[in-house]
């Protein structure tokens, strides 16, 4: 593009929601087509507003919210510029940690202090230890014996019985995501997710060139119907799913429906990859996917949520005909999940250590539940007793950025809504609530109340964008 002529137009769509998010969502789009390269100059704002029939603030929360994401640099007197290693928003539009001073309900995590004293005797333990020289050089990429047997132990505690041999150790439940979609599609393939879904698999597509196809959910998780639907018409052969405390709508797929969704994978000749990072914190839930289709799902778990987010350790269970390709892709990915982490994960595994944290967090998220409930008694939401997270409907009147944008004035952090959008014209009426990061009790009730407030008022009409 030339810098000088500044002609760039974004193109929007008026049943898409937010024009701002529209604008950013057209400099994404434009700027990983090579439509726009670096060092281009932006229109400035006003130039923009009139070219597009929208506000002079509109362009301005376009603009900043492209800064945000790491797609423009402004500079002071001479503009806004594309900066130099701007990526797809599908790249970049992930959860952002807040600022200092700021209550943190925007980060899905277990309380950490939880399992520190854990920690550190495992910490000091292994040190001590005459095979820690082993553990510090490069291992099987697929994971040392001892480990995959303790990632059997871990997953059986779900109801899968499976033989270490199908069992892949992972840096975490990303890295086996990555490994999934690189070794299991190609460039221009389509992904099916919920209409809402957890933003980092939708980075992930971004970065392998993978089309990602939202599909219509209810209160029980995707509709099956939607589902057959789409994969008949979208030529869909691997389907993206949270079946239990679903990131970020906090909804658990029923057992009926685990049998409908395993009957139409058969049909469709689709693939599952099933993510159950949350499945260990919610006891009373149903099996996961791959009791029902064992044969078509790539069972991706880790101990994020369970037992610390600092570990990165996840495990797969993969069937026999997919592995080779998984193992292959993880290893060029990352050559292999740390050691260190790993060792950490199995000997709490092994020693029980792992159960106990986890049945911490789940009494500890009990008691923050009743604290939400308390704080939330005339709101709508949807959450699971036990679960990191809830899902807060908004009122008609509200827009989610909005709110967002005023929680973060009164002090509170909340991941925006529209990271978790899969593709462009779903319009969620709500926000996604993490309760198990803050540190105390009385920090969150004080946070919680603060949310409440804000949402039985009206909206600051002054932040409303065309």
């Amino acid at each position: 593009m030339n810098t000088e002529d500044e002609t760039w137009t974004p193109t929007l769509n008026q049943a898409a929601g937010p024009k701002y998010l529209q604008i950013v969502h057209s400099l994404s789009e434009d700027v990983e087509a090579g439509r726009l390269s670096i060092g281009d100059r932006l229109p400035t704002h006003r130039d923009l507003a009139w070219r597009l029939g929208v506000t002079v603030g509109t362009v301005s929360r376009a603009y900043a919210e492209a800064e945000r994401r790491g797609l423009v640099v402004g500079e002071v007197g001479r503009g806004s510029f594309v900066r130099s290693g701007a990526r797809s928003d599908a790249s970049v539009g992930m959860p952002y940690l807040a600022a200092p001073g700021m209550v943190e309900l925007g980060i899905n995590e277990p309380p950490a202090y939880l399992g520190a004293d854990f920690h550190r005797s495992m910490m000091r333990e292994l040190a001590r230890e005459s095979r820690l020289d082993e553990l510090l050089r490069y291992q099987e990429s697929r994971g040392r014996w001892e480990h995959r047997q303790a990632a059997r132990k871990w997953v059986k505690r779900r109801g899968l019985d499976a033989d270490e041999s199908r069992i892949l150790i992972t840096s975490g439940a990303e890295h086996g995501i990555s490994a999934a979609l690189a070794g299991l599609t190609n460039p221009g393939d389509t992904l099916l997710v919920d209409e809402l879904t957890w933003p980092g698999t939708k980075a992930l597509a971004g970065l392998f060139g993978i089309k990602v196809v939202g599909v219509q959910g209810d209160e029980l998780g995707i509709m099956p119907d939607a589902l057959e639907r789409a994969c008949r018409t979208s030529g869909a052969h691997l389907a993206y799913l949270i079946p239990v405390a679903h990131n970020p709508l906090a909804t658990t797929i029923p057992d009926d429906r685990r049998h409908t969704i395993a009957a139409i994978a058969r049909r469709c000749d689709l693939t599952i990859l099933e993510d159950d990072i949350c499945g260990p914190l919610i006891p009373d839930s149903p099996p996961p996917l791959a009791s029902y289709a064992p044969e078509r799902t790539v069972y991706i778990t880790s101990i994020s949520k369970s037992i610390s987010s600092a570990l990165r350790t996840g495990f797969c269970i993969v069937p026999d005909d997919r592995l080779p390709r998984m193992i292959s892709s993880a290893r060029a990915l990352n050559w292999m999940a740390p050691p260190l982490d790993v060792e950490m994960a199995t000997r709490m595994i092994e020693s029980g250590a792992a159960q106990e944290v986890t049945g911490l967090i789940v009494d500890e998220m009990i008691s923050r539940h009743t604290i939400m409930r308390s704080a939330f008694n005339n709101l709508s939401y949807r959450e699971q007793r036990s679960g990191l997270h809830v899902w807060l409907r908004l009122p008609d009147a509200w827009r989610p950025e909005q709110f967002v944008t005023l929680a973060r004035q009164a002090g509170v952090s909340l991941a925006p809504t529209d990271i978790f959008i899969a593709g462009n014209s779903l319009q969620a009426q709500g926000v996604r609530v993490c309760l198990g990061g803050v540190k105390s009790r009385e920090l969150l009730s004080d946070a919680l109340h603060r949310l409440a407030r804000l949402i039985s008022g009206p909206p600051v009409t002054e932040l409303s964008v065309a």
